[in-house]
């Protein structure tokens, strides 16, 4: 029991390192023109990815409460685009996977989110579709 136990953490840190180390190697091409934009970002990351460890539910909301107000940040101050929501979104996966890995169970997902979720897949499949069609 306790080998496979030790299996499935070291296989849990290897895919959060997997994702990290890509996560690292893509915000390193990243030119910020100001530094308080780094910070900016910098900690809305770990803010996300904090809460999410504890509460993915939280930091799904978080994640969405912040994303229109980051999301326009770069094109009010007048600065090169940086991809704010990708980075967001990493967190809050980050933060998921160290959530699963810490309950141990399988994946498991949520009626109240689940339904209104498919429902959003169900419309952009069906607008994919057609968009795809008319060109």
């Amino acid at each position: 029991m306790l080998k496979g136990n030790i299996y499935n953490s070291f296989k849990g840190f290897l895919v959060f390192l997997a994702f990290y180390l890509i996560f690292y190697y893509y915000h390193q091409t990243v030119i910020y023109d100001r530094l308080y934009l780094l910070i900016l970002v910098q900690s809305a990351i770990l803010a996300i990815y904090l809460v999410s460890i504890y509460r993915i539910k939280i930091g799904l909301y978080l994640f969405i409460f912040l994303l229109p107000l980051l999301n326009s940040v770069t094109t009010i101050i007048g600065i090169r685009r940086v991809t704010i929501i990708f980075y967001l979104f990493v967190g809050l996966f980050l933060g998921y996977l160290v959530n699963q890995f810490k309950s141990e169970k399988k994946i498991k997902y949520e009626m109240d989110l689940a339904r209104p979720v498919f429902i959003f897949i169900i419309i952009l499949t069906i607008s994919s579709a057609i968009t795809i069609y008319r060109y």
